[in-house]
């Protein structure tokens, strides 16, 4: 009891101090989704975009070749997660014998790899996301968790705003459009679909994808890095308060 209290503590003093940085990170969900399901996605279908469009696509040669290569991976390296995830539990001496006696011996152990196997695969290919927004009850409890001098991933609105597309005519005298040429790559690379020009929100995991994102089209336009970046969350609400602090 002691120490599940002693746990517990010090998840939430670690959340209110840096976030939902775990979840960006160190959760299994995470990793597995973003480093080797999404990077397979990627590597057959394409970027965030191209996949949009082939889903919309009606069904032709092309992409159902590529739907099928896909899960074909995708239960193959759930399959493999499902044997590790038992060889945890049960002990890999155990896990040899299942996958190398006949089943009869081991009914058991074999139903166990194919639950977990289709277990994984249908949270890998259709849950996703949801696991983290709606599943799991560390990321429903982040709103009561965070406080203003929490560290998250905020958009600097002052800096931002207005945000308009840029154009070669502009006037950079005159020019009083704000650092975001709304793009909308933040959005599209965000693993959980939010927009993070909208302020903190319950789903968003920390991962830093839109900050990377958002240095590189900064760096393109030759504009200063971090106008997506990690701040606590009452900075922004004072410079708002005091413009001249902004500048």
């Amino acid at each position: 009891m002691l120490a599940t209290l002693v746990f517990i503590v010090c998840v939430v003093l670690f959340t209110i101090a840096f976030g939902r940085i775990f979840c960006g990170w160190i959760c299994p969900q995470t990793i597995f989704m973003e480093m080797v399901f999404r990077k397979v996605e990627e590597w057959i279908e394409g970027d965030a975009n191209k996949r949009k469009k082939l889903d919309a696509g009606p069904w032709t040669n092309e992409k159902r070749l590529k739907k099928s290569i896909k899960h074909v991976l995708f239960f193959g390296i759930s399959f493999l997660i499902a044997n590790t995830f038992l060889a945890y539990i049960t002990g890999s001496e155990n896990l040899i014998k299942i996958i190398t006696e006949p089943i009869s011996l081991h009914l058991v152990g074999f139903a166990s790899i194919i639950v977990f196997t289709i277990a994984f695969y249908l949270v890998y290919t259709l849950v996703r996301e949801l696991v983290c927004t709606v599943i799991c009850p560390y990321g429903r409890l982040q709103e009561v968790m965070l406080d203003k001098q929490t560290l998250v991933v905020a958009y600097n609105d002052v800096r931002g705003e207005p945000r308009g597309k840029l154009s070669r005519n502009d006037n950079d005298l005159l020019n009083l459009k704000g650092d975001c040429i709304d793009c909308g790559l933040c959005v599209s690379v965000c693993p959980t679909g939010i927009d993070i020009r909208k302020g903190t929100q319950m789903e968003c995991i920390n991962c830093t994808a839109c900050i990377d994102v958002c240095d590189e089209v900064m760096d393109k336009i030759h504009k200063p890095r971090r106008l997506i970046g990690f701040s606590l969350r009452m900075v922004f609400a004072i410079m708002k308060n005091y413009p001249l602090m902004a500048g």
